[in-house]
């Protein structure tokens, strides 16, 4: 087993650097498998572009202002 010394280069990279790429890759990870769970659901684009329009709409009706009570 091999000891850690937090001044040099390789003990800032192990204690610092490399558990935030950890963390990044995991949660890369999960987000793409949380995509590849929604494109299986059913007519979930077609959901996705309605409401995007009804919203665009409704922002326009508000000349840009506040809308989200119109909805």
């Amino acid at each position: 087993m091999f000891q850690l010394h937090y001044g040099s280069v390789y003990g800032t990279f192990m204690t610092g650097h490399l558990p935030i790429l950890v963390i990044k890759r995991r949660t890369r990870l999960r987000i793409v498998e949380a995509f590849k769970a929604i494109r299986n659901i059913p007519d979930v684009f077609t959901r996705i572009r309605f409401n995007f329009i009804r919203r665009l709409r409704a922002c326009v009706e508000a000349h840009g202002e506040q809308f989200e009570h119109l909805l």
